[in-house]
């Protein structure tokens, strides 16, 4: 399960802390070296290990505003289904690869819902709309928590809903591709182990 910031806050478990624990280490955190007293450092590579007979499935993990669509009335993002635009090409590209066996899933920071300027109920009549609009089922997962200071797991960068896809459709990472328009896009990208294409060039 993917806790909630206020579920984190009352876990009694040590295992269980937010995000800002893990960026404040990356801060502090200094390289070991030999004048310290050791004897010998070797540095470990992260290798991330799949089990393949179980995880085989894959996907194109699509950002939402920016990458899908846009809005009529020229506001960052759409507060209203009426306001719902979406960008050229993206029908028959996504089609195409779907039709290759690709799940279509889609992953949004909607962080205009903590501020209390879009509710939950909005944001996806927002998102059923683009769906609509694109004629195609996209299953997918948004995180309403403020953009700072970062309290979830669940808002890009952060992995937490790369990783509940990954679960439920048993996807293999290294077998898929995220499509955003966002820095924080292509680390979501990294972190999850999927390979990053910019919008603008899977849809040109």
């Amino acid at each position: 399960k993917l806790l909630l910031p206020e579920e984190i806050k009352s876990s009694k478990e040590t295992g269980n802390y937010p995000p800002v624990v893990i960026y404040k280490f990356r801060k502090s955190f200094e390289v070991p070296t030999l004048t310290e007293g050791f004897n010998h450092i070797r540095e470990i590579k992260f290798k991330r290990k799949i089990d393949t007979t179980k995880y085989k499935n894959k996907a194109l993990i699509l950002d939402y505003d920016g990458t899908l669509r846009t809005t009529k009335s020229g506001e960052k993002y759409p507060s209203s289904p009426q306001d719902v635009e979406l960008l050229p090409n993206r029908k028959d590209i996504l089609k195409k690869y779907q039709d290759e066996g690709f799940l279509l899933l889609g992953v949004s920071n909607q962080a205009e819902i903590a501020k209390e300027e879009l509710t939950i109920n909005q944001a996806k009549e927002c998102f059923e709309k683009t769906n609509e609009l694109l004629g195609l089922k996209i299953d997918y997962k948004f995180c309403p928590h403020r953009s700072y200071p970062q309290v979830c797991y669940c808002r890009k960068p952060m992995p937490g809903l790369g990783v509940e896809f990954m679960e439920k459709y048993k996807l293999n990472p290294s077998k898929c591709i995220m499509v955003g328009d966002m820095k924080s896009d292509a680390t979501f990208a990294k972190r999850c182990g999927f390979r990053y294409v910019s919008a603008e060039q899977f849809f040109k």
